[in-house]
């Protein structure tokens, strides 16, 4: 049961990455080079966002029609790494994440954009453009949250937050992958 929503889960973040035209101006190289990598921080984001912190719930995956397909306890995901440390690591980032998240789409969908775009200079071809709509994003990351909280200060202090944690993905997902 499992295998087929995981796979419906990857058909559907490359979906979305083909809805953005930006991605669909890049040749399929660079796509490749950035959808690897991407899918983590995207089901990272996305998971955290659906997390009920209460509970540890994470409802991980929906099925086709939509239904939640596969639910666990964040506990259960931290005890199945043998490195305490890195059960540790991830207990504190997923924290992170989701207090970043603030349950506000936009900021989850900014932060998607922005790890969309996050450049790998040996990777990618036409690097110039990743940059520019990674810096976009960015920029409107900042606007929004100008706006949301209408103070200076407040707005720098979130969004140097948020570009924090999504620069701690790379080094998770390399923590992870040992």
């Amino acid at each position: 049961d499992i295998l087929p929503t995981v796979s419906l889960y990857v058909r559907r973040v490359i979906k979305f990455c083909k809805s953005i035209p930006a991605f669909k101006s890049l040749n399929s190289a660079d796509q490749l080079a950035i959808l690897k990598p991407f899918y983590f921080d995207v089901y990272m984001v996305r998971s955290n966002f659906m997390c009920n912190n209460t509970s540890g719930d994470f409802p991980t995956i929906e099925n086709e029609t939509g239904n939640q397909a596969l639910s666990v306890q964040r506990a259960q995901i931290h005890k199945q790494f043998k490195n305490q440390q890195l059960s540790s690591e991830m207990t504190r980032f997923h924290g992170e994440l989701h207090a970043v998240l603030e349950a506000d789409y936009t900021i989850r969908d900014l932060m998607i954009g922005i790890l969309l775009f996050k450049w790998r200079a040996n990777i990618i071809v036409h690097l110039e453009l990743v940059r520019y709509h990674h810096s976009l994003y960015c920029r409107l990351l900042h606007r929004y949250l100008m706006h949301k909280y209408k103070n200076t200060a407040l707005a720098n202090k979130k969004y140097c937050k948020v570009i924090r944690v999504t620069e701690r993905f790379e080094r998770i997902f390399d923590v992870i992958k040992l």
